[in-house]
């Protein structure tokens, strides 16, 4: 395993997570679909003509059918949309998870010190010193011990 690929693992995660914030402000948008179903109708009606009342067989609808059916058509079209994208970004999380699995399954067997280690390297993009005066050791010890956690995984 290399330094490239532990980097990349860290990005993945950072990434999955902003994709799991997107979903959750997606489906706040849907919830507020669900519950805003406020019609504005046509407050201008006309008068009743027996020339526009609808025969047999013919479906001339009203200006509020006109209206609500808009209405709900454009709901519904949005709640589609919505789902698209959450569907979407949820087959990129799996994609992104699955790409993770070897680099998280080696980290695991890590002890809690390389990890935390490899944790202040790799995903907070410390320098060794930096690192060192974190977990109180030599940088030079930061990085023998980074080269030989990475033999190991590697």
């Amino acid at each position: 395993m290399t330094k490239t690929e532990i980097r990349q693992y860290y990005k993945n995660l950072k990434e999955i997570e902003r994709k799991k914030n997107q979903i959750e402000k997606l489906q706040r948008k849907l919830d507020k679909l669900a519950n805003d179903d406020d019609i504005t109708l046509v407050d201008d009606l006309q008068g009743v003509h027996y020339t526009d009342v609808p025969t047999a067989g013919s479906s001339k609808l009203s200006p509020q059918d006109r209206a609500i059916n808009k209405f709900y058509h454009q709901r519904k079209r949005q709640r589609d949309f919505l789902n698209a994208q959450i569907l979407e970004l949820e087959s990129d999380i799996i994609i992104i998870e699955c790409k993770c699995i070897e680099v998280e399954s080696v980290l695991n067997c890590l002890d809690k010190e390389d990890l935390r280690l490899i944790e202040l390297y790799f995903r907070d993009n410390k320098t060794a010193l930096q690192v060192s005066f974190d977990l109180c050791m030599s940088s030079s010890t930061v990085c023998r011990k980074i080269n030989k956690i990475l033999k190991i995984m590697g």
